[in-house]
């Protein structure tokens, strides 16, 4: 057994190990989470007040040790005579009850001002008609009249301690302390649990008793999974057992459906409450569909609907509801949510096509390859799935969320980028020649709009957005431009090359051999193309040099006299 100690709510924690789990105690204390929730305690001082003439006055008092803080110094008034003084900490219970510390020990004081419980305990909670009580460390249970009603030798948590009053009905998980180990003089001991009359619900005789956990957080559903020689099996609340202690690790699958996420033999598996297998095969992945994308691992959605899983069994994926029931076999290469409209993207063999989270197909698996185009009007990122680019073959083509052809597969390369260019897509196909005949080789780009409609004409040689100005650039006969999304010219395809300096707002440019710089603002040509080099400004300057002369000049090309 180690000892810790830590300030917690203005008492000391003490954290004992036993078998290698933690379990914290408060030290003498009144020590109930609920006591500092100042709400209810005001309304439940009130409560004595009014309805028993029971008052209660605080003052500050100095600790001894000038680095702790003052505490408060209670009295117990009724009817103008003094019952109690000198109480160190008060809590007033739901049953209007007062937990109290004198002389570093801790008693109960009804409502009618009686002294019910002796100052003589390290802790005390309340736990329905009954009182959990503590002395050097370990707990016990006592009645309204100081009685015991369980011996006083197990360990319980701080959590479950301080939720036995909210929840007197739900048995005690603890730690029943049977002895010591000689060889390694640690302690030895096993877990169940003990009900508010302090009958034993669960038997002591489990390694670990847990709640159990989904993928992402605990769930509390009247069940409990139960630990022995390394396995693992599920009780309820009463000790019965639900699943056999054979299982290697236990979690829920769906907890409102008793749907459990099990290994066995080291395999994966779901299974209801019967140990029935509802889905088989080795489990490798659970993803739970999120439109958000935050809360992958949880089948609860925000609203507390329940949400479908794309699930990895084998190195394939398959759908499955949250009842467990399959809606697309694990034979697919991926599975992966568009974020809209309970779209995925499914990939088999290579082919690609679009399924509904209800296994329905929206495209088939017939295209060697699918991007999602996605709309922006508002420009906030508020994406929506409208359109498909599809490759079939050596082309590609538009396709609506109908399946309909929008643009027939007869483009060299469709591209869309939601996030620079929104609700654009650049596309490329085969021109036909002046004689009206075809020249694969006479490949020309557009900007289109996201539902196929052209903003300019096929005449550039490339077109390439650039994440560096945010601007789209094209190219016609080897030389360099930019338009906007509209496609309106910013700069006619004039240059040899544009080199943006994101510092300084500007291009250097190269025309006829020759460097220059303008601006992005009114895309004017500030210092015209008569430098033999590159360069580049720093705090307004640039070196450059003209005819083998190197020099410095400002934006507006005056040259800087040393």
């Amino acid at each position: 057994m180690r000892l810790l100690y830590t300030n917690s709510l203005k008492a000391y924690v003490k954290i004992l190990m036993f078998g290698g789990f933690i379990l914290a105690v408060s030290l003498p204390s009144v020590a109930a989470d609920y006591c500092y929730l100042s709400d209810s305690q005001t309304t439940r001082k009130n409560q004595l007040a009014s309805q028993h003439k029971l008052s209660i006055t605080s003052t500050k008092i100095k600790a001894n040790d000038n680095k702790e803080e003052n505490t408060d110094s209670f009295t117990i008034n009724k009817n103008g005579k003094v019952l109690y003084q000198n109480l160190i900490e008060l809590c007033v219970t739901k049953q209007l009850d007062l937990i109290a510390k004198k002389n570093n020990k801790i008693g109960v004081i009804n409502a009618a001002g009686q002294l019910i419980i002796p100052f003589m305990y390290d802790s005390i909670y309340p736990y329905g008609e009954t009182f959990v009580v503590e002395k050097e460390w370990l707990f016990g249970l006592v009645d309204r009249q100081n009685q015991p009603l369980s011996a006083i030798e197990y360990y319980f948590a701080d959590y479950t301690l301080s939720q036995a009053e909210e929840n007197p009905l739900v048995p005690l998980i603890g730690y029943k302390k049977l002895g010591i180990i000689e060889v390694d003089n640690t302690n030895k001991g096993a877990w169940g649990s003990i009900d508010s009359s302090g009958s034993v619900v669960i038997p002591f005789i489990y390694d670990e008793i847990s709640t159990i956990s989904s993928l992402s957080y605990e769930e509390t559903t009247g069940v409990y999974k139960v630990k022995k020689n390394d396995y693992w099996g599920v009780i309820d609340n009463k000790g019965n057992l639900v699943l056999p202690v054979h299982y290697q690790r236990i979690n829920w699958f769906n907890a409102a459906k008793k749907l459990y996420l099990v290994i066995k033999n080291n395999q994966t598996h779901v299974i209801d409450a019967n140990q029935n297998v509802r889905i088989n095969g080795d489990i490798e992945d659970i993803s739970f569909i999120d439109i958000q994308e935050e809360r992958k691992l949880n089948i609860y959605d925000y609203d507390g609907t329940l949400r479908p899983a794309i699930i990895r069994i084998n190195d394939k994926y398959g759908l499955f509801d949250s009842n467990a029931k399959q809606k697309l076999p694990a034979e697919y290469n991926d599975l992966s949510y568009f974020y809209q409209d309970d779209l995925l993207a499914a990939k088999k063999d290579d082919l690609h096509g679009v399924v509904n989270t209800k296994g329905d197909w929206i495209i088939p698996l017939v295209y060697d390859e699918l991007e999602a185009v996605y709309l922006d009007t508002a420009h906030e990122d508020l994406r929506e799935v409208k359109y498909f680019i599809a490759k079939k073959g050596a082309n590609y083509g538009l396709l609506s969320l109908n399946n309909d052809i929008i643009l027939p597969f007869e483009y060299k390369s469709m591209n869309h980028y939601n996030l620079d260019i929104p609700n654009r897509i650049l596309a490329s196909r085969v021109i036909t020649n002046s004689l009206n005949s075809i020249d694969k080789n006479n490949v020309k780009f557009a900007l289109l709009t996201a539902d196929g409609k052209s903003i300019t004409p096929f005449i550039y040689d490339k077109i390439v957005h650039d994440n560096y100005d945010s601007r789209t650039h094209v190219w016609q006969k080897g030389k360099e431009g930019v338009i906007d999304i509209d496609g309106q010219i910013l700069l006619a395809p004039l240059y040899q090359s544009l080199d943006y300096d994101i510092v300084e707002d500007g291009y250097i440019f190269k025309r006829e051999g020759l460097y220059g710089w303008l601006t992005d603002s009114d895309y004017k040509e500030v210092i015209p193309a008569m430098y033999d080099e590159p360069f580049e400004f720093e705090e307004g300057v640039a070196t450059v040099i003209k005819d083998g002369v190197t020099m410095s000049i400002d934006k507006q090309g005056e040259v800087i006299t040393p």
